[in-house]
């Protein structure tokens, strides 16, 4: 992640750093996230959008 994020940041300041900490915390926020996407997508009665996130969530954040 970090590598990735160096090329991005300005040289006159320093080096964009993201820790594991902070990174498990925006991985938690995003699944809370989408998890309140899909309860409202489920709401509207769209069911196939709400499991098209479940089936991303099962398939990409292990």
């Amino acid at each position: 992640m970090n590598a990735t994020l160096l090329p991005l940041s300005d040289p006159s300041l320093e080096p964009l750093q993201i820790n594991v900490f902070d990174y498990l915390l925006g991985l938690a926020d995003l699944t809370r996230k989408l998890m309140r996407l899909a309860i409202g997508r489920i709401s509207d009665g769209e069911v196939e959008f709400a499991e098209d996130i479940c089936k991303f969530m099962r398939e990409n954040l292990q």
